[in-house]
This record gives C-alpha cells, sequence and structure tokens, in this order.
C-alpha cells in the first residue's frame, strides 16, 4: 500500500467528521433563530385561548385548561375585523400592483437605458433607502393638500385638488414608484434585468419587435420571481404601513384599528370578562396577542400558500449574494 492511499483514506473520516459538524452548527442555529421568531407567535396564540382562570394560574403555560374564544371574538368587534379586513385588503393589492408596474419599468429603464445622469440618479433611488420617512412627510403633507400640476387644476377647477383623508396620495406614491421601499424594489428589478442574456432582446429586435413589446412579452416573464418577491414585500409592508396610513388616509385598516383599540371598554360591553384585571399584563398581553394574530392571520395564510415561490424568488432576484 502506497503513501498515497493511505493519505486518502485518512482524510476522508476528516472531511466527514466536518460534513457532520457543519450540518449540526447549521441546525442549531436555525432551531435558534425559528424559536426567536416562532416563540413569541406561539406565546400570543396560546393565551388568546385561555380562560381567566388559566392566565392566573401559573401552572398554565402552553396548553388552556379551560379553552375559550371569548377573546379572539371580543377582540374581532373591537377591531371591526371584517370590514376594515376589506379595506386593509383593497388597499395593499392596490398599492402593490402600482408599485409592481412602476418599479418595474423604472428597473428596467436603469438596467437596459443609457441616458445623461444615469448613475446619479440611481444612487439616488439608494439613497432614498437611507432617508428616514419622517424628513420627506411635511413637504408631501403640503403638496397633497393642495395638489396641481403647474397649475392645471386651480385653471380648470379654480383652486388645488385637496387629497388628504382618502387613499389617493398612498396610490399615487405607489404609481410614481416613490412609495413604501420603492427604492428597494427599483433595484430588485435592477439587477434581475442586468442579469438577463441581452441576446433575447437583440433577437426581438431583429424579429421586429419594438421596446414596448420586447418588454412586455420577452422581459416581464422572465422577471417572474423578482416580481413575486416585490409583490410579497410590498404587500406586507403597506398591510402593516401605520405612519403613511395616519396621515394622508382616513379609511380605516387593520394596523390603525389596532392602535385604537381600547381593553378597558370590553368590560362594559362583554360580562364574560368582569373577572379580568385589565391593569394586568398578563391580562393585556393576552388580548393584544389576539388582536395581533387576528392581523398577522392572512399574511399567515399567504406566506404558507407562496412559501416556495418566495424563497426561490429571493435567491434568484439579487437580494442575496
Amino acid at each position: 500500500m502506497d503513501y498515497n492511499s493511505v493519505l486518502e483514506k485518512t482524510r476522508l473520516p476528516r472531511k466527514h467528521a466536518a460534513h457532520i459538524s457543519f450540518v449540526i452548527v447549521r441546525a442549531i442555529l436555525c432551531i435558534g433563530f425559528a424559536y426567536t421568531i416562532l416563540y413569541p407567535l406561539f406565546m400570543m396564540f396560546s393565551r388568546s385561548l385561555m380562560s381567566a382562570a388559566d392566565l392566573y394560574d401559573n401552572s398554565v403555560v402552553w396548553i388552556p385548561k379551560h379553552f375559550t374564544l371569548d377573546t379572539i371574538k371580543a377582540m374581532s368587534k373591537q377591531l371591526s375585523y371584517f370590514g376594515t379586513l376589506f379595506n386593509s385588503i383593497w388597499i395593499s393589492l392596490t398599492v402593490t400592483l402600482l408599485q409592481l408596474v412602476s418599479c418595474m419599468m423604472a428597473g428596467y429603464g436603469f438596467a437596459r437605458f443609457k441616458f445623461p445622469g444615469r448613475t446619479l440618479l440611481f444612487g439616488g433611488v439608494i439613497f432614498s433607502l437611507l432617508v428616514p420617512p419622517q424628513l420627506i412627510v411635511l413637504p408631501q403633507y403640503l403638496n397633497f393638500r393642495a395638489f396641481d400640476i403647474f397649475g392645471i387644476f386651480e385653471l380648470i377647477l379654480g383652486a388645488p385638488i385637496n387629497m388628504l383623508e382618502t387613499s389617493l396620495p398612498i396610490f399615487l406614491l405607489a404609481a410614481t414608484a416613490n412609495g413604501i421601499k420603492c427604492g428597494l424594489y427599483i433595484y430588485i428589478f435592477r439587477q434581475t434585468f442586468v442579469n438577463m442574456p441581452i441576446e433575447t432582446e437583440e433577437a426581438a429586435t431583429v424579429d421586429g419587435a419594438g421596446t414596448i413589446r420586447t418588454f412586455a412579452q420577452i422581459m416581464v416573464p422572465g422577471a417572474k420571481n423578482a416580481a413575486i418577491t416585490v409583490a410579497l414585500f410590498s404587500f406586507v409592508w403597506q398591510w402593516n404601513d401605520l405612519f403613511f396610513s395616519e396621515i394622508y388616509s382616513k379609511q380605516k385598516t387593520l394596523s390603525m384599528s389596532y392602535g385604537g383599540a381600547s381593553l378597558e371598554n370590553l368590560t362594559s360591553t362583554n360580562p364574560n370578562f368582569a373577572d379580568y384585571n385589565f391593569y394586568n399584563l398578563t391580562f393585556q398581553s393576552a388580548f393584544k396577542g389576539a388582536s395581533v394574530l387576528l392581523i398577522l392571520l392572512p399574511l399567515i395564510i399567504i406566506f404558507l400558500l407562496l412559501q416556495r415561490y418566495f424563497v426561490d424568488s429571493v435567491e434568484n432576484s439579487g437580494i442575496v449574494g
């Protein structure tokens, strides 16, 4: 037996041991991250199903002894759940569609067209991610309170348009790629289009396709993974938005209703909570946890249905790496 064969046999157990060690470390990290993320969710769900006796009983930790849905029903009534759920869904979907179209077109322009100031403008897109929204909300508020385009509305209507207390400012920002995190969405689409082979566009041009047809029939289908990523991010961020919704729009959404929910009113409206001490942090966590679960329930369902597409789109859209 020569020296090389002996050396190769000693290397195999070392490689196997290194692989096993890597798998163990990775499993520990994944379990730790999953526990950190899921523990509050499981705790909120467990306490929202407990009665007052279970909340007073220190021996009850996860599984309630007296199962009840009164807490969830009460918070559903406090949130006006189904009305605010409809508002949240249609506003979030509209914003998602508008941001998807506007940011995809902007990303394609930065990726494929060469024009003066392109690098400077794209630098401004990246810089917009670093600017806190509190710095620009005042000029935006004044602009939407007396909205006009080159004096056209004042010339025709006699006065600018007041767009406040409606969802129009949010929709307008989304349609012009200036909404929540639009800089990130433009970056995702730009990276996706840059990595796509230019030969397909050249072949379409040779076949007589124009810029719009090439974009719609070739580039958009190729950016499916990025579009799924942007759609999910946009929907979730708009769903959880409270800052812009409270300033511009007065339409009640789930995130806005959560801030206005009053626990003390439950004692007078529901006799089932007469024994509850709403100044106790345990009871507050139970009712607030139930309301948070009601707000997150649609997002959880969406993620469970689209998790495979979401993971694939994140891996292929340029966010990682």
